[in-house]
């Protein structure tokens, strides 16, 4: 027995001695170089690309099974190229040998230096990778040895490798279908241990250039990354990301991003995900932060497939922000407000919908400088046209806090350019625009503010399509009463054609203009309907072709810049005087009980001939003429004391009981002349008839143009065009200096 044991001891030490022979004899005559023609025909037989390796390959046996190789390409799709799409300058890998033994294959440490992989899509959108993942997808569809033969699942992804290193390295992306060119050079990345399904740890840094656009930058990276069975996609954990990006096509010049994210899929063959329902990408992200230029986004979704059937959902919100900060931070000039903390603290969430028709923001919550703003917003493409549907509902918005400051005073020069002239040159109406716009609009506010006008209960809506333009209705309850206003512009031909309804109804005159124009010396209740129709896209062509009619009344009020009873009395002092002019003061003014009249517009000119007023202690009728495109005004007012207010002018004016007294109103809108000549005076007490020659009521007119000047101010304040207060003395009286 024991002979028996001695000789398998020898037997096994003679085995043991001729294996290390044999090994040395191999590791001494095997030369690994021999085998390049046989490693490039498995390569082009897996891969239809060619292998070239220009340096040598290197074998080593301890402690670990391990090649090495040095200047390896592999060449370029067809019609990309004559350059490799992946050269290494040297690589080295290592085989655990004890692993063997029990059938498994553990990879030591991966190294490459000097990598370099260009991946480039063509004007066709055709990539240099398609031809190898369509082989790999053809792979997958033949049949695969199941478990019960001993094979590995179909699919499975049995690799496990000690950790990767790459140095000085480069990825090149070039896009000649979006004509952009993007390099990440001197890449350095590590990992730990890669093992099937397990999380790994990764770094990252590399330097990123671009072309078009020109920039420059560092992007670092860690997380930890999970590859999926069957290499078909990764997840990724506690993700960081950190870039810094200069250029001229930077905003600002530079761009410091942070990215955070807790969660990241990505698939590259998800079901449904392609064109036509094919396998294609699917990325998940859930708790991703953006940070950058004083912003920070937070973000869960999900994108799905890649070009026309790429498709985005997700939940969005941005944290309160400074938006004058950003704005500055983005090289933006920072708008000038009246009020200067206005845009300061900003927020909102939505849910987004990005595809390649467009984009919608569901469930939009705002909130701006303490205003709420709800609603939702899109913009499809239908019938070759972008179409932009918008739902808002606001609660409480002053918009002069976002208005430019209002200046001190306005120069003369100023007033006679609104006068007329250089506001002309530039169109109101852009057709070509106009064509453009396919809008639906609904907007809704609890409470409004611009120009100084407060409004409650404003409700807009509007819709544009080929041309035509409808507001209609704006409404809103202002200052005891309503209005309302309907728009139509139809912008179809270059010529174009606007209609134009306005309603008001018993709305306070005296709060209107305090708050709009910073006085109180209108007062009355307004009741005015107008509907006017014009022709043209500038100012003057518009007002020339205005045709229309009018109806005005006037409660309860006060108009400055005239003293009726005082005009009379003066003028019946002084009717013995051959010549000579009474005119009214800009202090006076004149109490009211109602202003009525009723007119019509031809060719840009406003006409009434049944003004009527009614006063304490007199009365008045009157008829006139106003040319809109030039504001001169051209009146006659017939005032008569009556006796119907004892008290009011008192006994001292009983002679003048029933006497006509004709004034005259002259200049333009916003400077009207109120005088009576006393000639005229003394003509009408023998008895002769006066008349205007064409005149204009110029009560009606100026009262009209009082109300258009409280709405120009809006439409200025909204505009940003000038809508500062006159100086002091040179007030306007055309609002309700109608005398």
């Amino acid at each position: 027995m024991n002979k028996l044991v001695k000789l398998g001891v020898i037997g096994a030490g003679v085995a043991v001695l001729l294996g290390l022979v044999a090994l040395a004899i191999f590791i001494v005559t095997f030369d690994i170089n021999s085998y390049r023609d046989t490693i490039g025909r498995l390569v082009v037989e897996k891969t239809g690309r060619e292998l070239t390796i220009d340096g040598d390959i290197s074998l080593t046996f301890f402690p670990h099974l391990g090649v090495g190789m040095e200047r390896v390409a592999l060449s370029d799709a067809p019609g990309f190229g004559d350059e490799p799409m992946v050269a290494v300058a040297r690589a080295r890998l290592d085989v655990r040998l004890l692993p063997l033994f029990s059938g498994r294959v553990r990879f030591g440490h991966l190294e490459l230096e000097g990598a370099s992989l260009t991946l480039r899509r063509a004007p066709s959108g055709r990539t240099n990778w398609d031809d190898l993942t369509d082989r790999a997808t053809k792979a997958e569809a033949k049949p695969a040895v199941g478990p019960e033969t001993g094979g590995a699942e179909p699919g499975s992804f049995d690799l496990e490798i000690d950790g990767v290193s790459i140095t000085g390295s480069e990825l090149v992306w070039v896009d000649r279908a979006g004509g952009a060119t993007v390099s990440l050079r001197n890449v350095s990345l590590t990992t730990e241990t890669i093992a099937r399904g397990a999380p790994f740890g990764v770094t990252m840094r590399c330097d990123v250039g671009s072309e078009a656009p020109a920039l420059t930058g560092t992007v670092e990276f860690a997380g930890t990354v999970a590859i999926a069975a069957g290499s078909a996609g990764a997840s990724f954990g506690g993700m960081v990301l950190n870039a810094v990006i200069e250029g001229e096509s930077v905003p600002g010049g530079r761009a410091d991003i942070a990215v955070r994210a807790d969660t990241v899929g990505v698939d590259m063959r998800a079901q449904g995900a392609g064109d036509h329902g094919k396998a294609g990408l699917a990325v998940r992200v859930d708790g991703l932060t953006v940070a950058a230029y004083g912003l920070t986004v937070r973000a869960s979704g999900a994108l799905t497939g890649l070009g026309s059937a790429a498709r985005l959902t997700a939940s969005v919100g941005l944290d309160r922000f400074d938006a004058r900060k950003t704005l500055a931070a983005l090289g933006v000039d920072v708008p000038r407000t009246a009020d200067p903390q206005a845009l300061t603290r900003a927020g909102a969430t939505a849910a987004l919908i990005v595809d390649a028709g467009g984009f919608e923001v569901r469930e939009l919550e705002a909130v701006i400088d303490g205003t709420t703003i709800s609603g939702s917003l899109s913009r499809r493409e239908r019938e070759g046209a972008a179409r932009d549907v918008v739902r808002l509902t606001i609660d409480t918005l002053d918009l002069d806090r976002y208005l430019p400051p209002r200046k001190a005073g306005r120069s003369e020069s100023s007033r006679s350019t609104d006068q007329g002239g250089s506001r002309d040159s530039d169109p109101i109406i852009d057709a070509v625009l106009l064509r453009d716009l396919s809008l639906d609009l609904e907007a809704t506010a609890r409470s409004l503010r611009v120009a100084g006008i407060s409004m409650t209960d404003v409700q807009v809506s509007a819709g544009a399509r080929h041309g035509l333009v409808r507001v209609s209705p704006v409404k809103a309850a202002l200052y005891g009463g309503h209005a309302a206003v309907g728009l139509t512009i139809n912008a179809v031909s270059d010529h174009p054609a606007s209609d134009v309804i306005i309603g008001v109804d018993r709305v306070d005159v005296g709060g209107l203009s305090r708050d709009a124009l910073g006085t109180d010396e209108y007062q009355g209740v307004l009741t005015l309907n107008a509907a006017l129709a014009c022709q043209g896209a500038r100012r003057e062509a518009m007002l020339r072709s205005t045709n229309g009619r009018f109806t005005l009344n006037l409660a309860d009020g006060v108009f400055p810049g005239v003293d009726l009873m005082s005009m009379a009395r003066t003028t019946h002092e002084q009717r013995n005087r051959a010549d000579g002019t009474v005119e009214a003061a800009r202090t006076d003014a004149t109490r009211f009980g109602s202003i009525t009249a009723t007119g019509v517009v031809t060719n840009g000119v406003l006409r009434s001939r049944d003004l009527e007023v009614k006063a304490p202690g007199l009365r008045a009728d009157g008829e006139g003429s106003v040319d809109l495109p030039s504001g001169r005004i051209n009146a006659l007012v017939k005032v008569k004391l009556a006796p119907t207010a004892q008290g009011q002018g008192g006994r001292s004016s009983d002679d003048l009981y029933g006497v006509m007294v004709p004034l005259r109103v002259t200049g333009t809108l916003e400077q009207p002349r109120y005088r009576v000549s006393i000639e005229e005076y003394v003509k009408a007490l023998g008895g002769a008839v006066l008349d205007t020659a064409g005149s204009v009521l110029d009560t009606a007119g100026t009262v009209v143009e009082g109300v258009s000047d409280v709405l120009k101010g809006v439409g200025k304040a909204v505009m940003g065009g000038d809508d500062a207060k006159e100086p002091e003395g040179e007030k306007k009286r055309g609002f309700f200096g109608l005398f």
